[in-house]
């Protein structure tokens, strides 16, 4: 009796050893794998070449970029780039990439990039953050970040729009796009809204802030702004926890704050809403509080 339970309890160790270690292999599998995947999409995608790139959007996928809107779903970024006459192309000068392990099924790739016309005259840096989830075993990516700096100037647009010690940042925003796509959020429920005479269905997720005119209120979504003939505390209850009402009138979207400063707060896109001073601490701990939080 001794014997057989001692070979049942080796043959157990055994098992749970071969699955440990084919768990590692395949970590360090997919690792290498979504490495050499995400380099081969940044080189195609500087050479003017979409189509690998499109082929890995998962449907639902969400990008966004310097300079460019926030697009929702495959088909509307295959629409917005398909849309180019011509891509510009640049070369890949020099390149670092980092994969990170989320969970079994969920990846991680952030990579460093300098690229520019040829390869003997660097003039951009591009940072790249794709995550990916994997769909029996196939990759997809669920969401995407650009950003460029430009090497040794300053771009027309930085310098028209930002003062000397102003930093626009994508950097909350894409942390908690990523969350929100890793962790399987369930789909949100869009906003029926009344514009005039009409009902219009909003997805919250579009929302950068919600201001006050009147007896109507202005939605900001990332690609318009909406007259809705609603008050805005009619509005604020069908809102989710994520919208902070930052002062009287005007309701903003947490997900989309870069920056909170001495009674303001900047937004995506550059955006700045004051704080009235004698919330300003409340408010900035009640913004951490839900950004940190998401």
């Amino acid at each position: 009796m001794i014997d057989m339970l001692r070979r049942l309890l080796n043959r157990t160790m055994t098992t749970e050893s071969t699955t440990k270690c084919t768990k590692k292999e395949n970590k360090k599998t997919h690792l290498l794998t979504l490495e050499k995947l995400t380099k081969e999409i940044a080189h195609n995608y500087f050479a003017g070449n979409l189509d690998k790139w499109f082929d890995t959007l998962h449907k639902d996928c969400i990008w966004s970029g310097s300079g460019e809107p926030i697009l929702f779903g495959a088909d509307n970024i295959r629409e917005h780039f398909q849309n180019y006459e011509q891509m510009p192309t640049a070369e890949v000068i020099n390149e670092s990439y980092v994969p990170i392990y989320l969970s079994p099924t969920s990846f991680l790739v952030s990579a460093k990039l300098t690229i520019g016309p040829n390869t003997d005259t660097p003039t951009v840096i591009c940072q790249l953050t794709i995550a990916y989830r994997m769909s029996r075993n196939i990759p997809k990516i669920m969401y995407q970040h650009m950003s460029y700096d430009f090497i040794g100037q300053t771009p027309p647009m930085a310098a028209n729009n930002r003062s000397n010690n102003e930093t626009i940042s994508l950097d909350i925003s894409s942390r908690l796009f990523i969350r929100q796509m890793l962790l399987n959020n369930p789909q949100v429920t869009p906003l029926a809204i009344l514009v005039g005479t009409q009902t219009y269905f909003i997805d919250p997720n579009t929302i950068i802030y919600l201001q006050s005119s009147g007896h109507h209120t202005n939605i900001h979504c990332v690609d318009k702004v909406i007259d809705c003939s609603m008050l805005i505390t009619d509005i604020a209850p069908m809102l989710e926890s994520r919208f902070y009402p930052i002062r009287r009138g005007c309701i903003v979207n947490s997900i989309y704050v870069t920056a909170i400063r001495r009674c303001e707060v900047e937004l995506i896109f550059g955006t700045i809403i004051s704080i009235p001073v004698p919330n300003y601490t409340k408010v900035k701990k009640d913004l951490q509080e839900l950004i940190t939080g998401l």
